[in-house]
């Protein structure tokens, strides 16, 4: 895949091959591809304009391709790339880990990477009021594959490690578990969905007023300081 760097920072490691903090916009399509091919038929890789913004670590496997890396770019003190920066070729790539994993967040709920799920609930109460409840579950996103931007060749395979990919995922994957950034999911018991309460609402209970023995029973005319005789008569006189 065509990439254009937007921003490079070198960050160097001591007794070790320094490596690469790049933004980049990924271009999945053939700029320079003639749109017809020579049967005539349209060219989908000069068709596809599909564009998107990452940032990656690129880890050059020798000095000599960290020094020409380097000297491919010129940045600001900002590593933001100024003029007109050569393409480099990069692609992403999937292995399949032998056990899923958790990735370590200490800035979430659960303490690893997780996603959010909104839930409502009404509640039924004594009084028969009824209450609107909003709760938030944090679920624990489980990983079972390890994903790495490397170089690539024309073709299309990687041109890091001799074209050994697998090599560098698994040596991510054994870095990644030594270090604590990933969480074997067998092991790591204590990691467990949240769920939290973020609203309250109570609804109140809708009274009927009408009171019907007081509908029978008019109080105005009953206990109007008229004895009964005289009721009677008021009765009768209309």
């Amino acid at each position: 895949m065509k990439c254009k760097i937007t921003n490079f920072i070198k960050v160097e490691r001591k007794n070790e091959i320094p490596y690469f903090v790049i933004k980049a916009t990924g271009i999945d399509c053939d700029e320079s591809a003639e749109v017809l091919k020579q049967d005539g038929c349209i060219n989908p890789n000069a068709v596809m304009t599909v564009k998107f913004n990452f940032t990656k670590k690129l880890y050059p496997s020798t000095i000599s391709q960290a020094e020409a890396l380097e000297k491919m770019f010129v940045t600001d003190k900002q590593g933001n790339v100024v003029g007109d920066a050569p393409f480099i070729r990069l692609m992403f790539y999937n292995w399949i880990t032998p056990d899923i994993f958790y990735i370590f967040n200490p800035n979430s709920v659960t303490g690893v990477y997780e996603t959010q799920e909104e839930m409502k609930e009404v509640e039924e109460m004594d009084d028969g009021s009824k209450v609107k409840v909003t709760k938030i579950r944090y679920i624990p996103k489980i990983y079972s594959a390890v994903s790495l931007t490397l170089f690539e060749t024309e073709d299309g395979t990687c041109a890091e490690n001799k074209g050994d990919a697998d090599e560098l995922c698994r040596r991510n994957y054994a870095q990644g578990l030594a270090s604590g950034s990933y969480l074997l999911c067998k092991s790591a018991t204590h990691i467990k969905e949240v769920i939290r309460e973020v609203d309250r609402i109570t609804i109140p209970v809708e009274r009927n007023n009408y009171d019907e023995w007081k509908d029978y029973y008019n109080d105005d005319y009953y206990n109007d300081g008229v004895d009964m005789d005289q009721q009677d008569e008021r009765f009768w006189n209309f």
